[in-house]
């Protein structure tokens, strides 16, 4: 059965609201991740890093928004579609995603870190101490739903 005119509308319109909601803010993460990393790693990000850095952030941000829209118009089976190599593919890139906000909130956190000891400001040690456990909670969380989820047990 082919889609209507109206399923169809309805898909570019959540494929669009997922370029924005998603796309964008995982291409930023991405390219932040990447300078964070190969500030600590050679000094920055030149040339034909740049280059390839930019590439792979808009490849992984189309990625993440595609699987964002399949998974809100067809819920989260979408996300185990096809076979186990490509289903493996598919949360491999969406943990990639997920890997680059991580490296993007640890660099946050040490800043903050960095500026608020040496002044003795509780509030941000406060602060900051509450968003790294809310992330190391939140990371273990997804880690062991996708180690279930992929083994094949459903309870999370």
């Amino acid at each position: 059965m082919t889609p209507s005119i109206r399923e169809r509308l309805v898909a570019g319109a959540v494929l669009l609201g997922s370029l924005g909601l998603f796309g964008l803010p995982t291409y930023l993460l991405t390219i932040g991740a990447a300078e964070i990393l190969a500030s600590v790693v050679s000094g920055s990000l030149s040339g034909a890093s740049r280059t390839v850095a930019s590439v792979a952030a808009v490849v992984l941000s189309f990625a993440v928004s595609t699987e964002v829209a399949a998974v809100r118009l067809h819920g989260y089976a979408a996300l185990n579609r096809g076979i186990r190599a490509v289903n493996l593919g598919r949360h491999v890139t969406l943990s990639l995603a997920v890997l680059a906000a991580t490296v993007v909130t640890a660099e946050f956190l040490v800043s903050v870190f960095v500026r608020a000891v040496p002044r003795n400001h509780t509030l941000p040690l406060a602060l900051g101490s509450l968003v790294a456990v809310a992330v190391v909670w939140a990371v273990g969380r997804t880690v062991r739903a996708f180690y279930r989820g992929y083994r094949g047990n459903n309870g999370v």
